[in-house]
């Protein structure tokens, strides 16, 4: 019990630390200026959140321009998973990368709201092995040397390792323009982050469709990794029909 304790204080620690590293955009006046603030104030009631006006990403201005776009169309409809992921015709000239890579930072942020759910289901004692099916075992890269986690432990370690990794400015100096040598990164982070979605399939399914139902984050990661080919075919291992 005391193990279990201390796994879900880590839990709760670790999501509350993942979404608090996403840096918030600051009003300026000249923002205010140009119409409605894009921001929820303090205090504002739950039916209120984030209503302000659908602006389109070429009228948004400021560096978060683009995370902000793709925040605002999974709010509108988070099943049209093919308008979410398929690039804004404004990158037509521009890094396509960068495009996957917004839609990396923000997949991460929204996986800590399904492995929250696993706080009282998936525990040292329930899942001793970050698995998929028997044929689907994973080692945690988050060590000097990889080796076996509980399940809860791999999907901390894997959630913070990307944060860290999509936030750090030594491989992504700039959110325009990805530098060739990390477009690989992005691909291996598109592959780890994939098995929270399997093992919470195939071993705590209950979760996994409640949450699908809600939020279409695994079809919406599903056709992301698919249509810029980040994860091969095979290894899509959670059944189409439970995502569509």
């Amino acid at each position: 019990a005391g193990s279990e304790n201390r796994h879900n204080e880590g839990l709760r620690k670790s999501t509350c630390a993942l979404v608090m590293s996403e840096p918030a955009p600051q009003q300026t006046q000249n923002e205010s200026r140009q119409g409605p603030v894009r921001r929820n104030r303090p205090g504002t009631k739950e039916a209120n959140l984030n209503a302000w006006p659908v602006m389109a990403l070429d009228e948004s201005p400021g560096a978060f321009a683009v995370q902000e776009y793709i925040q605002q169309l999974i709010r509108e409809d988070p099943k049209n998973v093919a308008k979410i992921c398929d690039p804004h015709p404004s990158f037509d000239n521009r890094d396509i990368v960068a495009w996957q890579y917004e839609h990396l930072r923000q997949i991460i942020l929204d996986l800590n709201f399904i492995v929250i759910k696993f706080e009282n289901v998936c525990t040292p004692r329930t899942c001793p092995m970050m698995k998929a099916t028997d044929a689907y075992k994973f080692l945690c890269a988050a060590h000097p040397t990889a080796r076996s986690c509980t399940a809860i432990d791999y999907m901390l370690h894997t959630l913070d390792n990307a944060a860290a990794t999509v936030n750090s400015n030594k491989p992504f100096p700039s959110r325009a323009k990805i530098v060739p040598k990390s477009k690989e990164l992005l691909s291996q982070i598109v592959r780890r982050l994939y098995r929270i979605f399997a093992h919470a399939y195939f071993h705590h399914r209950e979760v996994f469709e409640e949450f699908e139902n809600e939020y279409h984050l695994c079809e919406r990661f599903t056709y992301f990794a698919s249509k810029f080919q980040l994860m091969a075919p095979k290894d899509l291992i959670v059944p189409k029909d439970a995502i569509q």
